[in-house]
């Protein structure tokens, strides 16, 4: 079974092992362990043996299709969230419920840990990104595009703040 059959199974989410993927995260970091247990997470949902959480049919055949990685960076996005939720300081009844920026930062935050440690982050992405993609044709406050000649698409990235 793959992402595309997805929709035609009854393979229901598995929230067990997203949480214990999650408390193996918030307890060890990404130690080789844990970078193991999310591979383990990605590759299920990837070859279809369990759903994402909180996303319905179209959007989880969708994140299939756009490959591990973005699977990955979705795990990791989805538990900066729920630990900045949970994690807020009780003397601090403010602190209880996350501002969007604050999510936003997290997230960046520990996706590039997680992809620092899996292996998968470049650090000259913009060198590499115009070398397979054309040159950087504009930017804007939250996007770099490229385009190459010839090509039917163009390519945005959005840059980390530093």
């Amino acid at each position: 079974m793959n992402c595309d059959t997805i929709e035609n199974s009854n393979i229901s989410s598995n929230s067990i092992a997203l949480n214990t993927l999650f408390t193996s995260i918030n307890d060890n970091g990404f130690t080789p362990d844990t970078i193991r247990q999310i591979d383990n997470y990605i590759n299920d949902i990837y070859n279809g043996n369990i759903n994402a959480d909180r996303f319905n049919t179209a959007e989880h055949a969708g994140l299939c299709s756009a490959g591990k990685v973005l699977i990955g960076a979705q795990t990791i996005a989805s538990y900066a969230r729920t630990s900045l939720s949970t994690g807020g300081d009780a003397g601090e009844s403010q602190a209880a419920i996350p501002s969007n920026w604050q999510i936003d930062e997290a997230q960046e935050k520990l996706v590039e840990q997680w992809a620092r440690v899996a292996g998968i982050w470049y650090e000259d992405s913009e060198s590499q990104i115009s070398e397979a993609f054309g040159p950087k044709i504009a930017q804007g406050a939250e996007a770099k595009v490229y385009y190459k000649s010839g090509d039917t698409c163009v390519l945005k990235e959005r840059p980390c703040k530093q």
